[in-house]
Order: structure tokens, then C-alpha cells, then sequence
């Protein structure tokens, strides 16, 4: 990218972020999470939402947590919808671009990266829920 392609991308980037709306959780759903609120994401399963903004997981390797907050936690199901904050994976580069999505196309989605580029189609195996930025 031209050095102020990439600025004006960032900013996109970081205002998307600023006001990202989280996929909601529901007991059953795969997800992945950051256990005791460390750096790495660790995949499980929603157990129970406390109501509070927090839920129980159980992780894959058996362990669990009772009360992960909701931004140490990303989904692994494609249940994005109208304006819900994504991250696409890149064709050739393997990066993921921050963006938000527009529209739901019967198994793909419409994307907006926020620096004037709109992607069409992008299928859910792109797809992933931002992490957290703290």
C-alpha cells in the first residue's frame, strides 16, 4: 500500500473498532477466547451467559471460566449480520482487514473496509470476529 493509503486505511481501521458492535453469544456456540484475559485465544464452547455482559466457557482442553467478558471472546460460527465488525483475510497476502459488514447475501456477506473499498461476496471462510483491542 502507498504509505498514505495505508494511514487512511489504519484510521478507517481503528474507527471501525472504536465503535464495534459484538456478534451475540448463545449457549452451545463455538467460540475461542482469551483464557484468564491472557494474549492467546483458546478454543471452546459457551456454556451459559450470566446475563452480565460475561459467559461461561469450556474450553476444548476441559478447562472452563465462568465469567469471560464479552470482548476476550470471538465467535467461530459465521453469525455475522448488518453492521457487525469483521475481519477479512486478504486474497494473496494472507492479512486480515478490519471492516464492517453491510449485507447478508444467503451465505456471503458484503464488507466495507471504511477507506472507500466495498467487497462483494466475501465467504464466511474469510470471515472472523476482530480480537479485542485493549
Amino acid at each position: 500500500l502507498h504509505p498514505a493509503a495505508a494511514a487512511a486505511a489504519s484510521a478507517a481501521a481503528a474507527a471501525a473498532a472504536a465503535g464495534r458492535r459484538f456478534t451475540p453469544l448463545r449457549t452451545g456456540m463455538k467460540v475461542a477466547a482469551k483464557y484468564g484475559g491472557g494474549a492467546k485465544y483458546y478454543p471452546g464452547v459457551i456454556t451459559r451467559d450470566n446475563g452480565d455482559g460475561t459467559y461461561a466457557i469450556k474450553y476444548d482442553d476441559g478447562d472452563t471460566e465462568d465469567a469471560v467478558k464479552r470482548p476476550l471472546i470471538r465467535t467461530e460460527e459465521p453469525t455475522w449480520s448488518e453492521g457487525h465488525s469483521v475481519e477479512v483475510r486478504e486474497a494473496g497476502t494472507g492479512r486480515y482487514l478490519l471492516g464492517v459488514v453491510t449485507r447478508h447475501n444467503r451465505g456471503t456477506f458484503d464488507v466495507d473496509f471504511g477507506d472507500g473499498r466495498i467487497e462483494r461476496r466475501v465467504g464466511p471462510e474469510r470471515m472472523r470476529e476482530p480480537p479485542a483491542r485493549e
